[in-house]
């Protein structure tokens, strides 16, 4: 509504210019003059009005930004929520499909000691063999552990509960990512 009035005023203004001009109640050089200033005012007017109003976007859009990002996170994906029993001696393996980057978090606890690793494939096998074995992660001989783990590659992990005491452990794992 605004900018209609600063538009009607600048036609008033160039039509009241022409008007002097014709009827010769001012030189033509004044009102070149005034049509000049009748357009250009409120073209001047019209454009601040424009800036003005893209630097309030712009003010706005940080938040829609921060909107988006928070409509972006996620919630966690479960990946293994179990409670199993380990018996004396034995282990248990889980096949965990995990991509690279992706944050494997979460808690492994039991009511006695064990040991649980993250391995290959190729490292189950080596597991299994009792031949010597390296792991991704993991930790031995805990009741409780958090777990904080990013896998260097996409593919398949194995999770390995492995009880060496006594006695059956039981024995309860959540991850997600």
């Amino acid at each position: 509504m605004f900018r209609l009035a600063i538009i009607g005023i600048a036609v008033v203004g160039v039509v009241v210019s022409v008007t002097l001009g014709f009827s010769m109640l001012v030189p033509w050089e004044v009102s070149s003059i005034l049509v000049t200033a009748s357009m250009g005012i409120p073209s001047l007017v019209l454009a601040y009005l424009s800036l003005k109003e893209k630097r309030s976007l712009k003010e706005v859009k940080p938040s829609e930004r921060v909107s988006e990002k928070y409509a972006q996170i996620r919630q966690p994906r479960i990946i293994l929520e179990e409670t199993c029993v380990v018996d004396t001696e034995e282990y248990v393996s889980y096949d965990l499909d995990l991509k690279k980057g992706e944050e494997l978090q979460g808690e492994i606890s039991s009511d006695e000691r064990i040991n649980f690793f993250f391995l290959t494939k190729y490292g189950l096998t080596r597991f299994e063999n009792n031949e010597d074995f390296s792991y991704d992660y993991g930790s031995e001989s805990v009741l409780e552990s958090k777990v904080h783990f990013t896998p260097l590659k996409t593919g398949t992990l194995c999770l390995v509960i492995e009880n060496e005491g006594e006695d059956k452990a039981t024995v309860t794992i959540h991850l997600f990512v």
